[in-house]
């Protein structure tokens, strides 16, 4: 499929998958199938009987601004604030009633992140989910429970779709919670703390995968290039998903090789910065005569790269 990409600057292109990555993630039959997976509470339910328990999920299209402060908002809302805290705006955000007693509800946001390394991003990307998790918990303050009222406290996943996720992680899911550890002695295992964070992240991959429906259906939507037609035909066939249809322009396939090439030109400037600074190294040091192997010899730079944790 050729899509007119290169001509775009790289902030039109990036914006304009992350539309298309939230309008899919925002169907509720598709949302069933990462539910189905990694909610607990729904492994025992049909997808069509958790579709019926989402609520209306809220897209916010609003950068993250830290430096806006606002009264605590009461009702769902895509965006979390507080007087003393700043403001941060959630891909997708929603309630979703809990089988068996609808009063009962988790809270979930779900993220399409495109870059997963540091060097890309500046930060960790676990820093900021676990932020963002830890907001979805403080957020419920007078929402959800008032006063020293906790146990009111709703659970709550933050669940991060990774698109570029490396080889060796493809394909794969990890879930973080908390964990306790005895320092001195042992506590029974009634006192663990009330399994309240969930931290999920969903790492895609270019090959079909047969271990998980989830996946399968994440990797058709995001990964592997299928022409429209037939990606409109395995949703409806193979994953009975009538609601969402994918058209030319928003098929998710005609930027795999503008991500491909986003992908190797990052590796190259971060290659090109490393030598930077091991020549610069080998001049402080006095071993500038070896700048000429380290530039032609690979396995020699690895290894001094290696000596000076460059």
């Amino acid at each position: 499929m050729d899509t007119v990409i290169n001509a775009a600057s790289f902030e039109d292109t990036n914006n304009r998958c992350d539309k298309i990555a939230k309008t899919f993630l925002s169907d509720k039959s598709v949302l069933a199938y990462i539910l189905k997976e990694i909610v607990t509470e729904y492994a025992d339910c049909t997808l069509e009987e958790i579709a019926g328990f989402i609520d209306e999920p809220k897209i916010s299209e609003v950068a993250v601004d830290p430096e806006e402060t606002n009264p605590t908002i009461k009702g769902m809302n895509t965006e979390s604030n507080s007087i003393s805290e700043g403001k941060v705006t959630f891909d997708l955000y929603f309630e979703s009633a809990v089988p068996d007693d609808n009063k009962i509800k988790v809270i979930i946001n779900i993220e399409a992140q495109n870059y997963t390394n540091k060097s890309d991003l500046g930060y960790d990307l676990g820093a900021r989910a676990i932020y963002y998790a830890a907001r979805m918990i403080s957020s419920q303050k007078n929402r959800e429970f008032t006063g020293s009222n906790y146990d009111g406290i709703k659970k709550v996943y933050s669940i991060w779709i990774c698109m570029t996720a490396v080889d060796d992680f493809e394909n794969t899911v990890s879930v973080y919670k908390l964990k306790r550890d005895d320092l001195i002695g042992h506590m029974p295992d009634t006192e663990n703390l009330p399994d309240l964070i969930n931290i999920v992240r969903i790492n895609l991959g270019s090959q079909i995968t047969e271990n998980s429906k989830m996946l399968a259906l994440l990797n058709d939507l995001f990964r592997i290039e299928r022409k429209t037609e037939d990606l409109n035909n395995i949703l409806e066939n193979e994953f009975n998903i009538k609601t969402l249809k994918v058209k030319e322009e928003n098929n998710m396939a005609g930027f795999s090789e503008f991500w491909y090439n986003q992908g190797e030109a990052r590796g190259e400037a971060r290659g090109e910065n490393r030598l930077g600074l091991l020549i610069s190294k080998l001049i402080d040091i006095g071993r500038d005569k070896e700048i000429y192997r380290v530039s032609t010899d690979p396995i020699y730079r690895n290894q001094l790269m290696a000596e000076f944790g460059i």
